[in-house]
């Protein structure tokens, strides 16, 4: 098991999802974890991070929006492994929507 990249607080968390036929899962390392959270991150990996994610506030719009990258389930565990093997994402402190607008913004010309 490779050393632990975790700050002290923070938890790990897996974002099972399913995009066509293919079931996929997200490592997410942040402070806490709710459902719309779990849509978000899947919603933000599978954009390669270019949406602003910060304009959906429900739980019906995120599915909505997860249609257009062809994400058609998300489920989240809270987890205490690290698969090298699993695609990962962090966020760290009470800075969830501060990472998520920097990670969405397009860069400055």
């Amino acid at each position: 098991m490779p050393t632990s990249f975790m700050m002290s607080d923070t938890n790990l968390y897996e974002a099972h999802y399913v995009v066509g036929h293919s079931k996929k899962v997200l490592l997410i390392e942040r402070k806490s974890m709710n459902e719309l959270d779990s849509w978000l991150c899947v919603i933000l990996y599978a954009s390669g991070g270019n949406i602003n994610i910060s304009t959906i506030t429900d739980l019906d719009h995120a599915r909505q929006v997860a249609m257009t990258y062809a994400i058609e389930k998300v489920r989240w565990n809270k987890t205490d492994r690290i698969e090298t093997q699993s695609t990962s994402i962090c966020f760290y402190g009470d800075t969830w929507q501060q990472s998520i607008f920097t990670l969405s913004k397009p860069e400055s010309v």
